[in-house]
């Protein structure tokens, strides 16, 4: 029976879903089946997906650094866990309830020594507005093409430093995932704050 609970591939994917913005063109994600079923059951979330989504599970591929089969498996994930309506639009509030109290159990933020990286959590230029005046040095994830030295972080899947440096969106949506993976209640107030602003 193929594992089907939650991966970090699987909270970036549905991350980039969440903040939208498509860069890769035509050849939207259809599945006939899916949307006639959705169709005669409603939507998942009571009402019409606040974002469907227009781009190809080999585009959302190529830009999130998966392979074809990563990404297959991620869908079915996303989907078998209730996350991810059938037409792709994120179920928000039980995303949210995910990220805030199930994550850093089946995903908890594991530290490292300082390293050159990305800046990620409260280091993040659009979270680090609303923590002004705090004196914690910034965690990063690790990457060769990083310009800030802090703590490392170990990233939701690998690629993230690399793809976020073209999407400032996701950029923020993961930093922000991070900061629930890692703050106090105050950080976390921020990170779902920050989530809903980015929301597609």
């Amino acid at each position: 029976m193929r594992d089907q609970g939650l991966k970090g591939q699987d909270i970036i994917v549905m991350s980039r879903l969440w903040v939208g913005g498509c860069n890769a063109g035509p050849d939207p994600i259809k599945n006939t089946k899916l949307l006639s079923d959705l169709q005669k059951k409603g939507w998942g979330d009571g009402q019409p997906p606040h974002f469907v989504v227009g781009i190809s599970q080999k585009a959302l591929a190529h830009e999130l650094g998966l392979s074809l089969a990563e990404m297959s498996l991620s869908a079915a994930r996303c989907q078998a866990s209730g996350l991810l309506n059938p037409d792709w639009s994120v179920r928000a509030e039980p995303f949210l309830r995910v990220l805030e109290w199930g994550l850093p159990f089946f995903l908890p933020a594991v530290r490292g020594g300082d390293a050159l990286g990305v800046p990620t959590a409260w280091g993040q230029e659009r979270i680090a507005a609303h923590l002004r005046g705090s004196a914690t040095r910034v965690p990063v994830w690790a990457s060769e093409v990083g310009t800030t030295v802090g703590p490392s972080l170990s990233p939701l899947f690998r690629t993230v430093p690399l793809f976020v440096r073209e999407h400032p969106q996701l950029h923020a949506a993961l930093a922000a995932i991070d900061l629930l993976r890692l703050g106090g209640a105050r950080e976390k107030e921020v990170a779902l704050t920050v989530l809903r602003e980015i929301r597609a």
